[in-house]
């Protein structure tokens, strides 16, 4: 049996060019997506902080924190667009400086963000909120 092989008839089958042109424009789609503006700037929301009063003052005065708590912040990162598309607020560690903190009250206090992976060069972060209000 001879199989003859028609690259003419091919291109008249409507459903063989109709996957044809699908699986060129996702190609074209991603080779734009990667090549001419890789850089995006996403948002991370609801990144919460980390309260750890182990060694401060407010430990050794035993205060707690009354309000504010359960804060969180937003996170604007920059990245390849294909990696920063997981990055989510688990991937970050919020910490406020509570050295000012030494006897109860409201106080505004600056907040430092880092990544968990210190090796993490995926992405840059670009802006947060720098202070945030806590009662003791």
């Amino acid at each position: 049996m001879k199989w003859n092989f028609a690259f003419s008839k091919l291109l008249d089958n409507k459903k063989f060019l109709i996957a044809l042109s699908i699986i060129i424009a996702v190609i074209a789609w991603f080779t734009v997506a990667t090549t001419f503006d890789p850089y995006q700037e996403r948002v991370v929301t609801d990144v919460p902080i980390t309260l750890n009063l182990a060694g401060t003052t407010a430990e050794a005065q035993q205060l707690s924190v009354i309000e504010g708590a359960d804060a969180t912040i937003n996170i604007k990162i920059q990245g390849k667009r294909y990696l920063i598309a997981d990055v989510t607020a688990d991937d970050f560690i919020v910490t406020p400086n509570l050295t000012s903190v030494t006897a109860p009250g409201q106080y505004e206090v600056s907040l430092s963000v880092q990544t968990k992976d210190p090796n993490e060069s995926d992405f840059s972060i670009q802006d947060y909120t720098q202070t945030v209000k806590l009662r003791f």
